[in-house]
C-alpha cells in the first residue's frame, strides 16, 4: 500500500472514531439524564441526596444510612468530619476508662481509627512497646 492510501484510510478511521466518541457521549447523557426517573426520583439532585445518604462507613467498614444533613456537612467539610473540642474531651475520657478500643471509639464519633490513635499520642495514652 502507497503512505497515501494509508494516510487517507487512517484518516477515515480518526472521523469514524470521533463520530462514535460523540454518540457513545450522548446516549450516554440520555442514560444520565434517565437515571433519577428510573428510580422515581424527579431530578439528579434528588437522586444525589437520596444516594449521599448511604456516603459513611460505620466502624465495621459497612455503608450506613445517615441523615442528610449529616452527609451534607460530611460533603461539605471535604469528606472529614472536624470534632470540637468537647467531643476529643469525650473520647480522651471514654479512652482512659478503657471500654471501647480505638477502633470502636472512631467509628461511634465518625473519624478515622488514625485520628483517634493521633490524639491518643498526643494525649500520652499510648504504652510503649517492651523488647
Amino acid at each position: 500500500m502507497k503512505l497515501s492510501t494509508l494516510r487517507k484510510s487512517l484518516s477515515q478511521l480518526e472521523k469514524q472514531s470521533t463520530e462514535l466518541q460523540k454518540k457513545v457521549a450522548k446516549r450516554a447523557l440520555r442514560e444520565f439524564k434517565g437515571l433519577a426517573a428510573s428510580v422515581g426520583l424527579k431530578s439528579i439532585d434528588a437522586l444525589i441526596l437520596e444516594l449521599i445518604q448511604y456516603r459513611a462507613l460505620s466502624a465495621s467498614g459497612r455503608r450506613t444510612k445517615v441523615s442528610i444533613s449529616e452527609a451534607a456537612k460530611q460533603v461539605a467539610a471535604g469528606g472529614r468530619k472536624r470534632l470540637s473540642e468537647s467531643q476529643k474531651k469525650a473520647i480522651k475520657g471514654e479512652l482512659k476508662a478503657g471500654e471501647l478500643t480505638s477502633a470502636a471509639l472512631a467509628g461511634k464519633y465518625g473519624v478515622s481509627t488514625a485520628s483517634v490513635n493521633a490524639w491518643k499520642k498526643a494525649w500520652g495514652l499510648t504504652k510503649r512497646r517492651s523488647g
